[in-house]
């Protein structure tokens, strides 16, 4: 009896290590490409973004995923094999950038003014402009500031960076 319960535990014990190793890096489908979404990219050695750089590719470059490790794909450019973070990439090509007026649109002088930053934010959580002068004024949210926040721009090299160095600095 007592080599029956060694026998269970052991196959328990080794399916739990089959388990996690399978958990720890899934194979990826090479036959679907990934897609550089960032302007420029680092290929690197390891898994973490403090590794020696091997290759840097450009936004729409398509890498070939290899495997899975957490937030990391391993991929194979060329012929070279690296880490890409998650963050950096998709299954599809990156959108190109579009303008809202062409170049060659002509705006009339009689356009619609556009309601005020802070009357849009307010207005789009449902407060008339009664109702965010009551809020406000009772401390209980800042408008203004929340415009504000919504109204930054983060641009693709900002965001690479902040990725590279975190928000700790």
């Amino acid at each position: 009896m007592a080599h029956g319960k060694d026998l269970t535990g052991w196959v328990r014990h080794v399916l739990w290590v089959v388990v996690v190793l399978l958990g720890a890096a899934t194979i990826v489908n090479a036959a679907e490409p990934l897609f550089i979404q960032s302007t420029k990219a680092k290929i690197l050695a390891n898994p973490k973004f403090s590794a020696p750089v091997l290759i840097e590719v450009a936004k729409g470059t398509s890498v070939d995923p290899l495997e899975q490790q957490g937030s990391w794909y391993r991929v194979r450019y060329q012929d070279k094999e690296g880490w890409l973070s998650k963050l950096l990439v998709a299954s599809y090509p990156p959108m190109e950038k579009q303008g809202a007026i062409q170049a060659d649109s002509e705006i009339g002088t009689h356009a619609r003014r556009r309601a005020s930053a802070v009357a849009t934010a307010g207005a789009a959580r449902g407060l008339a402009a009664e109702d965010r002068k009551r809020t406000v004024e009772g401390g209980l949210a800042n408008y203004p500031a929340l415009a504000e926040m919504e109204n930054l721009k983060v641009t693709d090299s900002e965001a690479v960076d902040f990725l590279q160095r975190g928000f700790a600095q």
